[in-house]
């Protein structure tokens, strides 16, 4: 609280300012939710099956729920996450969410010049 009172009586930015500011965030069919002002990309995918027998009971399941985010705080620095939770839901019941979830991808890449980055991960 003390840091935000101290930037507004300085003048040069103040909180209140900051909540007039809309974030419009835009979609793209097979790219994700953008948001522009914060740099930051969403995107993911969900594989729902459905199984139906004739001598026993139909089963659904949720099997794959899958969270991209992608966000660049600088023009030369790009992170990279997939958050995954598999099997996670069926008509068998639910399962356990330390069991399903998992981070398949993380990485971060450093862009040194159009042609040359270097990627940890």
């Amino acid at each position: 609280m003390f840091i935000i009172s101290l930037l507004c009586i300085q003048g040069s930015y103040c909180f209140a300012e900051q909540n007039s500011f809309s974030i419009t965030p835009t979609y793209n069919w097979g790219r994700g939710l953008n948001i522009a002002e914060a740099n930051l990309n969403l995107g993911g995918y969900v594989n729902v099956t459905f199984e139906h027998f004739e001598s026993k009971q139909d089963a659904a399941a949720l099997d794959d729920l899958s969270l991209f985010v992608s966000w660049s705080p600088h023009a030369q620095i790009r992170f990279f996450s997939e958050l995954e939770m598999e099997n996670l839901v069926s008509t068998h019941g639910i399962s356990d969410f330390y069991d399903s979830f998992s981070l398949e991808r993380l990485y971060v890449d450093f862009l040194v010049s159009d042609s040359f980055s270097i990627r940890f991960g």
